[in-house]
């Protein structure tokens, strides 16, 4: 699950294109840590992911928020086939540092949008 500070929440409500980016800063961010656990998959080897968006929490307050499945590795076409490349020591590490550089292009985002000011902490 990708959950936004409230702070943040409501923008996502309001702009689509903004929830669309932050969606994909995290597929993203994703990808790229399963790139580093799977070394021998190619350079045009994927991973594969089921994204929901919530608009609401479970009380039906305004929360938005995303649910994701996504699958342990990449997947690369070879030949008529398709290859899957398991992601190897996925650890608690490994996932901090995804957790920490999405929250951190996600926060440029919005810095970048003139939506917060960075410099104040709001």
């Amino acid at each position: 699950m990708l959950s936004l500070p409230k702070r943040l929440r409501d923008f996502l409500h309001r702009d689509t294109a903004l929830a669309g980016n932050v969606l994909r800063i995290f597929l993203e961010e994703v990808e790229r840590e399963l790139r580093r656990r799977c070394p021998g998959a190619g350079a045009k080897a994927r991973t594969g992911a089921v994204v929901f968006p919530h608009r609401f929490g479970a009380s039906l307050n305004a929360h938005y928020h995303f649910h994701a499945c996504v699958i342990e590795g990449l997947y690369e076409a070879k030949g008529e086939g398709v290859r899957f490349h398991a992601a190897a020591e996925l650890s608690d590490a490994a996932i901090a540092q995804v957790q920490e550089r999405v929250r951190r292009r996600v926060l440029k985002a919005f810095a970048c949008g003139v939506l917060i000011d960075v410099c104040s902490g709001s």
